[in-house]
């Protein structure tokens, strides 16, 4: 055999590799599903993750759950909001939202594309704040709220927030989000702020207190989510009640609990 029929031979091989090798690396990226009511922001989300995951459009595909690692929300609407916080399923969107949270999956809403918060400047405190305790409650179910400028990162993190630095993100955006007070823009950028100062890495991991001075009424449910995230030692304010299953899971799981 001359060496131009080797080199040709060679040549061929090589792509037809080509073609495989790459269908194979498409093929282990993680499959995400973005659900939008507005076309220009699913497009804009579609171009900031498709390089690392393989992007999917809700309204264009025979949807299977299965198939999916993450769902992205990019906007949420008021009665969007409610329905989900009190688990009821009133068109198709909602009920594949509910499965998806049962199941355990990803499923991440974009702070910018939910609707109460633009009313943060105008709108009745009371009111304000009971939309605030809707969109912690779907943070309760495993929904993620973030940045659009935060997406790619917080989908790279473990929803478990197995990691220090994952465990220390999660719980200043539960403290932010479920501090139960109505913030403007700028507000809740010094709020952010405050809170990483508070919560910096070495303050959580090292000291494990959290102080819960946004509520009197004090859940076992309340203390298992802290305690899920390292937590040990939780100050609460004077007048605040603990539940009878809270005071059992204090004693239990042994925690310190100081009044300030």
């Amino acid at each position: 055999m001359d060496i131009e029929k080797l080199v040709d031979m060679i040549t061929k091989e090589v792509m037809n590799r080509i073609p495989s090798s790459t269908n194979s690396t498409a093929m282990d990226k993680e499959k995400v599903l973005v659900i939008s009511s507005c076309s220009e922001e699913l497009t804009k989300i579609m171009e900031l993750v498709q390089d690392k995951y393989e992007v999917h459009d809700y309204n264009n595909e025979d949807v299977n759950l299965k198939n999916y690692d993450h769902i992205i929300v990019t906007n949420l609407c008021n009665s969007g909001l409610t329905s989900l916080a009190l688990g009821l399923c009133n068109n198709k969107v909602q009920a594949f939202l509910v499965e998806a949270l049962f199941n355990g999956k990803r499923v991440y809403v974009l702070k910018e594309g939910i609707q109460y918060r633009k009313y943060s400047k105008n709108a009745n405190e009371s009111l304000y704040n009971l939309y605030n305790q809707y969109e912690c409650k779907i943070m309760s179910y495993g929904a993620n709220i973030v940045h659009e400028s935060d997406l790619v990162r917080r989908m790279g993190m473990d929803l478990a927030c197995s990691d220090g630095s994952a465990q220390v993100d999660c719980l200043v955006e539960s403290s932010i989000a479920c501090n139960g007070v109505k913030t403007s823009s700028n507000d809740m950028n010094s709020s952010e702020s405050a809170a990483k100062t508070v919560f910096s890495g070495d303050s959580v991991l090292s000291n494990q207190v959290v102080e819960i001075n946004n509520k009197r009424l004090i859940t076992e449910s309340d203390l298992r989510k802290l305690y899920m995230n390292g937590i040990k030692e939780v100050n609460l304010i004077k007048k605040a009640i603990l539940t009878p299953l809270a005071q059992d899971f204090i004693r239990i799981k042994r925690l310190k609990i100081n009044r300030v």
